[in-house]
């Protein structure tokens, strides 16, 4: 998969590469669980980036182990 953007001042494609992706899921757990596929999807298409999960800390056994995920990042709302 390639990426690109046009460049609007000089009107020529732009290639890009993405490395990181972070994933926010603030809701609640069925939400949280739609973005599984998603997570493997991305990491399918892009095989060498980094995908960093932000999510509530009552979620997070659901993503432990997931070999799909860099890190897993507690949400604490308020």
């Amino acid at each position: 998969l390639q990426i690109y953007f046009i460049n609007y001042l000089s009107n020529r494609l732009i290639k890009v590469s993405l490395k990181n992706f972070l994933i926010v899921s603030t809701t609640g757990m069925g939400d949280t669980l739609w973005a599984t596929p998603s997570i493997r999807a991305t990491k399918k298409a892009f095989p060498h980036s980094g995908i960093d999960l932000l999510l509530q800390p009552q979620w997070i056994p659901l993503f432990q182990g997931n070999k799909h995920i860099r890190h897993i990042i507690p949400y604490h709302p308020e």
